[in-house]
């Protein structure tokens, strides 16, 4: 709204404050009086002290003659009687004046305004500034700005809009506090600290309006963090978003039948049953923890600490049951004489004094891993294997990379994430010899894998700078921060730094955790501590971070 400038004027002529100043308004004759109007103040401006006679004793003596005077019933009703009058030079001296507490009220001598003429009212906050009923009035300036969550007000002339107590003002619009923000659920408003703005709700649960997630929570004002919802059986509904629904789903028990392990790819595992003897898509695991109930984690032929999920071995023993053949237990692996759970992995073998160690025989090239008691005297992981023999720590792997020490026990492990900076998780023992019982990867290549086992060591150059996904040379794979540098792609000969892993979560945007043949050129196999063929012309089975 534009405001109207008033220039503060003084009041028009005849209009005096009782301070004696005189104001008058342009274009106004000049009042020149500096007479302070007073009840006993001259009647006419034209009284003399001849018209009033000497002075006199009483207030009767000083009544100006009747010749010159009108009558006193003609005067104005607004004057006191013409004997009440006393001649200027009359006026009693000021020290004469009666008792300031005696006079009347000082309201009684508010100054009044003529009519019509342009006045000021002393308030900014007023325009058209006017003299009615002899009293100077203005417009008061109207504030709105139509939102009806803001207080308006003029203030100094300008108008204020204040938003109110629990609401915001944000884009023009009011919305109430904790409401959300109607085009992001992870936003909302917060009267008391942003009122102008929304404000990010990190870490209240949220829908990302994708039917394949659940779980999901705000982080930095958006919906995130949501993991694929478990398949329910017989509902009908495709609840994984796999494109299998119930009994067509691996989840629920259905096992689809495979050739090479690029049918099942990328997400299942092509591995031969026990129980039936058929070759069928199945859930990759490192530990029973991992499979369904009723299920257990067996060995991938032809892997490195990768499992499957498949149904117990008919009349199978319970794990610690005795033992002389893997047949007899129902884990299907009968380790120094006694059935025992699979683990590929330190993580899955949890149970106070039992290590994962690898297990089986390099020259028929079958090797896995088995929770086990702890032989007496061996030594656990992360202490000191002294002179660095490896059949010393319970887990059969002794760290002996550092060229000067220490040397400690470590564990298996079957991804990076399982092993402490910057140690890598990589092949250290390996079968000569490809298990006859493994599944070739794809039609373009039928070779079968080797077994081997995974463990945590040192590289031998520690200070990796490259992370998952940068391009790197494979002879300098010491670049990478994984120690690991594959050609991910069939026919890309651009190699990428890359790390074992178990789950999607564990790679970088782009990458997903995925099966895949690699070279066994690691740093501990390339040690003066190995002394078998050439690894690097072997390969083995592992899951690690490929593109998408």
């Amino acid at each position: 709204m534009r405001l109207l400038l008033i220039l503060v004027l003084t009041l028009a002529a005849g209009c005096s404050s009782p301070g004696g100043r005189t104001f008058f308004a342009p274009g106004a004759d000049a009042d020149t009086s500096d007479a302070i109007l007073f009840p006993d103040a001259p009647l006419f401006d034209s009284a003399t002290p001849e018209d009033t006679g000497p002075e006199p004793d009483t207030a009767e003596d000083t009544a100006t003659p009747a010749d010159t005077v009108e009558p006193v019933d003609t005067v104005e009703d607004t004057w006191e009687p013409v004997d009440t009058v006393a001649p200027e030079d009359t006026v009693p001296p000021e020290d004469t004046l009666p008792p300031e507490d005696t006079l009347p009220p000082e309201d009684t001598f508010t100054p009044v305004c003529k009519n019509g003429e342009a006045c000021n009212d002393q308030d900014p906050c007023t325009v058209n500034d006017r003299c009615v009923d002899n009293q100077c009035t203005g417009d008061a300036i109207t504030c709105d700005d139509e939102i009806p969550c803001t207080t308006d007000q003029c203030v100094d002339g300008q108008c204020r809009f204040t938003t109110q107590a629990g609401f915001c003002l944000i884009g023009g619009t009011c919305w109430n506090d904790a409401q959300k923000n109607p085009l992001n659920g992870c936003q909302a408003c917060a009267a008391g600290t942003a009122a102008a703005a929304w404000t990010n709700t990190d870490g209240v649960a949220c829908d990302d309006n994708d039917a394949c997630t659940e779980g999901e929570v705000c982080a930095g004002g958006a919906c995130t963090g949501g993991q694929t919802p478990t398949e329910v059986c017989d509902d009908t509904v495709d609840n994984d978003c796999d494109g299998k629904t119930d009994a067509e789903d691996a989840d629920c028990g259905a096992a689809l039948p495979c050739a090479y392990h690029e049918d099942c790819y990328p997400d299942r595992i092509c591995a031969r049953w026990v129980s039936t003897g058929e070759a069928v898509c199945s859930e990759p695991c490192v530990g029973d923890s991992d499979c369904l109930a009723g299920q257990i984690c067996s060995k991938v032929p032809g892997s490195a600490q990768m499992g499957f999920c498949q149904a117990p071995l008919p009349g199978g023993a319970p794990n610690g049951t005795s033992c002389t053949d893997d047949v007899q237990c129902a884990s299907g692996l009968c380790s120094d004489y006694f059935c025992r759970a699979t683990c590929l992995a330190e993580t899955r073998c949890s149970e106070p004094g039992y290590t994962c160690h690898g297990v089986g025989d390099l020259n028929l090239g079958v090797i896995s891993g088995a929770c086990a008691p702890n032989p007496p005297g061996s030594i656990p992981n992360g202490q000191l294997c002294g002179s660095g023999d490896s059949s010393l720590c319970a887990s059969g792997q002794c760290d002996l990379m550092p060229p000067s020490g220490p040397w400690p026990c470590r564990p298996l492990c079957h991804s990076e994430t399982e092993c402490d900076p910057p140690m890598e998780c990589n092949v250290v023992l390996y079968s000569p010899t490809e298990n006859p019982n493994a599944m070739p990867f794809a039609t373009v290549y039928t070779l079968l894998s080797h077994d081997a086992v995974t463990a945590c060591y040192t590289p031998s150059n520690p200070n990796g700078y490259l992370q998952d996904g940068s391009p790197c040379i494979p002879e300098q794979h010491w670049q990478c921060r994984s120690n690991k540098c594959y050609k991910l792609t069939p026919g890309d000969d651009q190699a990428y730094c890359t790390s074992y892993c178990e789950f999607d979560a564990e790679c970088p945007l782009g990458m997903i955790c995925k099966p895949d043949l690699v070279t066994m050129a690691s740093d501990w196999l390339q040690s003066p501590w190995f002394l078998h063929q050439d690894p690097s012309l072997s390969r083995t089975l592992v899951r690690v971070c490929k593109w998408e």
